[in-house]
């Protein structure tokens, strides 16, 4: 019997979707791989969820001191990833994110590995001041030839980055849709004869998120539907702003902040209509959440948005217009709870569940894996 090819997953601070990605690999992977976890130890509560079923089933984890932008501790860093693929003998590095790719192709080079490096929001769109970005993208040029495979998940990402960083793409890149397994949350159905209507906003409390933007939309349309709750659910470096912005706006009474929370997808289902007013998406984990579970989605076209709801367009409005999101947010909800609705999201929900499926994304992994 052949010995399982060793694979080193390196990435960031392991949250949201970027968590969700790397921990759907090693679990439905694990049995044809040897899995090694190298991250940050800046983690969210579906982390400390999630690694409880993760460790068992990996060879080693390392955790380290990962700063999001470019930092002197990156150079300890690496010798300390370097250090580890040697003692491990990894055949295989795939990198996550701006600072895990860098990491997996340094190290990747060094210690002769195989590279696979997908990109995910911040490696595709200016985050930071424009000289450490101005650094960013210098270093994605150099790192460019030394990726063996460019592992994309959504075809926007692909194009945005390629473009970002000067590149045609000669090496190598595959585009392959992140999959979402979620059967096991379903059917469950939530009912309720209020005339109140719940909204819901699921993610980090980031600029990027537009969490900030969505309370000028919940503001503007209060001023003619008062039957209306936001929740928020998510956590982040913007919670004290989101809070100063709520009581400004004077909508204390019509917000609910929840924060983290560990069962997101028991509370998506008891919204009416899912808010996703980002500002930018490398793919969009929770619209097609929102899709499979048959929810009215009310979305900007930023980013990969536009392309991972192609079936589901009807409530999307232009990225940054309160206006159109105004707009969009009140025919969701005069049709949200229509026959003619409900239809409609059924057969989305069956699209969605087909197109993002959890087999499909591993066994493209697996093949790259192999065949690298």
């Amino acid at each position: 019997m052949s010995k399982k090819i060793k694979v080193l997953q390196v990435l960031g601070d392991p949250v949201g979707g970027i968590r969700k990605h790397v921990h759907d690999i090693i679990t439905n992977l694990n049995k044809d791989f040897d899995f090694y976890y190298v991250s940050s130890n800046n983690v969210d509560l579906s982390f400390s969820d999630e690694i409880k079923r993760i460790d068992p089933v990996i060879n080693s984890r390392k955790q380290l001191n990962i700063s999001k932008e470019p930092s002197i501790s990156d150079l300890k860093n690496l010798f300390i990833v370097y250090y580890f693929v040697k003692r491990n003998k990894i055949g295989v590095i795939h990198g996550h994110g701006a600072k895990g790719g860098l990491y997996a192709r340094i190290v990747g080079l060094l210690c002769g590995c195989k590279v696979i490096y997908t990109p995910h929001g911040g490696a595709a769109h200016d985050m930071f001041t424009p000289f450490k970005d101005k650094i960013y993208k210098s270093v994605e040029k150099l790192l460019y030839y030394p990726t063996n495979v460019f592992l994309f998940e959504s075809h926007y990402t692909k194009k945005s980055f390629l473009n970002r960083i000067g590149r045609k793409g000669t090496v190598k890149s595959v585009v392959n849709f992140n999959g979402i397994d979620l059967s096991s949350y379903l059917p469950v159905q939530y009912s309720s004869n209020s005339p109140i209507v719940c909204i819901g906003f699921f993610g980090m409390l980031r600029k990027e998120k537009g969490v900030l933007f969505s309370l000028d939309v919940i503001a503007r349309l209060i001023e003619f539907n008062k039957n209306i709750r936001y929740h928020v659910y998510g956590a982040g470096q913007l919670m004290s702003q989101v809070q100063v912005k709520i009581n400004e706006l004077k909508i204390e009474n019509f917000v609910t902040l929840h924060g983290e929370t560990e069962t997101p997808y028991i509370h998506m289902q008891k919204m009416d209509i899912v808010f996703m007013p980002s500002m930018f998406e490398s793919f969009g984990y929770v619209a097609v959440e929102s899709m499979i579970f048959e929810k009215s989605l009310v979305f900007s076209s930023a980013g990969a948005l536009p392309d991972t709801c192609e079936f589901n367009r009807e409530y999307m409005f232009e990225s940054g217009s309160v206006n159109d999101a105004v707009e969009k947010l009140a025919l969701a909800i005069d049709t949200f709870d229509t026959e003619e609705s409900r239809k409609r999201l059924k057969v989305v929900a069956k699209m969605a569940s087909s197109k993002y499926s959890i087999g499909g994304m591993t066994n493209t992994i697996r093949n790259i894996y192999e065949n690298i």
